[in-house]
């Protein structure tokens, strides 16, 4: 019941949105950004997608796109200075660009595309952190489960 009502509203936000999908123009072979910039990141922007799911617990978020565009806040965790993250995470591009990292005020990590892998993250200050998508035009698959 939940997929359905999430496909409804997807829908439904499609027929409402300006927004369009971010072409593709760095070939199918480089999933690195064209048009989507740090500062985009930072500060969000909105984003468009076509037939997606996203499930979100405490520890972890699982999202697939058939096609998606913009800049898409994940999971969003408050850390304290010194607190320590443990990431696992799985992620899948086919088509278009894309780029997944943790984000304050600034770009703190990257996380590699279509890669499986766990990596530790150590705040430097007390803040709200967000992990983000940013796509253009991306069929997407991904899994990130944090642990501290």
């Amino acid at each position: 019941m939940k997929k359905f009502l999430l496909i409804i509203v997807t829908f439904s936000l499609l027929l409402c949105t300006s927004c369009s999908h971010i072409k593709d123009t760095n070939g199918e072979d480089d999933y690195s950004l064209c048009d989507i910039t740090d500062k985009d990141i930072i500060k969000g922007r909105s984003s468009l997608s076509v037939v997606s799911t996203e499930v979100n617990s405490k520890n972890s978020v699982k999202y697939t796109a058939k096609k998606v565009s913009g800049v898409l806040e994940l999971k969003s965790v408050d850390l304290d200075e010194g607190d320590t993250l443990v990431i696992e995470y799985d992620i899948k591009v086919e088509s278009g660009n894309a780029r997944v990292c943790l984000v304050t005020d600034e770009i703190l990590l990257d996380l590699n595309i279509n890669d499986t892998n766990t990596v530790s993250y150590t705040a430097p200050k007390t803040d709200n952190y967000q992990f983000k998508l940013a796509a253009e035009s991306a069929k997407v698959a991904l899994v990130i489960t944090i642990h501290r």
